[in-house]
């Protein structure tokens, strides 16, 4: 409940710009994790890292999560821009540069 008794939005109820995630779509190098592939198929974007391809779930914009097993924990990722044009993808474990 907010500071005016009215319930709070979902989760996932943030502003997510579904226009822009064909931006992100692209192969990004990483010092960590060597190629990291994003594509979007339908409205699910895909992220391919270590050879595991996961669904990104959208949390804000250029926002998303994923899940990955191997630290059996979700993975935050935000694809920064330069000059208006995505050019990263950035998390706590990896830093990829576009391709």
């Amino acid at each position: 409940i907010d500071g005016h008794g009215a319930p709070l939005p979902a989760p996932n109820a943030a502003p997510f710009e579904a226009a822009t995630a064909a931006e992100h779509a692209g192969t990004y190098q990483s010092a960590a994790f060597g190629p990291i592939t994003v594509a979007t198929a339908g409205s699910n974007p895909t992220i391919t890292i270590a050879g595991k391809t996961e669904t990104l779930t959208p949390i804000w914009r250029d926002t998303y999560s994923f899940p990955y097993e191997p630290w059996g924990t979700s993975i935050i990722v935000t694809f920064w821009r330069d000059a208006g044009r995505v050019k990263y993808v950035v998390s706590r474990a990896f830093v990829g540069t576009k391709g």
